[in-house]
């Protein structure tokens, strides 16, 4: 997450280009968490709990809306 933001910082400093990065889980994850052998709830579970992450780390104002 933090190089994703530091590139997209890049760009917006040095291009003219606004960058938006979007960290998450991609809905395909799902699908390999439960091929790799997960349940599909425990795949879910997973997926909440990253989701839930992410927001804690956005709120804690290491998102790239707080530069």
């Amino acid at each position: 997450m933090d190089l994703v933001i530091s590139y997209a910082k890049d760009i917006n400093e040095n291009t003219e280009v606004k960058a938006f990065p979007l960290v998450g889980v991609h809905p395909a994850e799902i699908s390999r968490l439960v091929e790799s052998g997960k349940s599909l709830e425990d795949s879910f579970k997973m997926v909440k709990k990253s989701i839930r992450l992410w927001e804690r780390i956005s709120f804690r104002k290491k998102s790239c809306w707080n530069w």
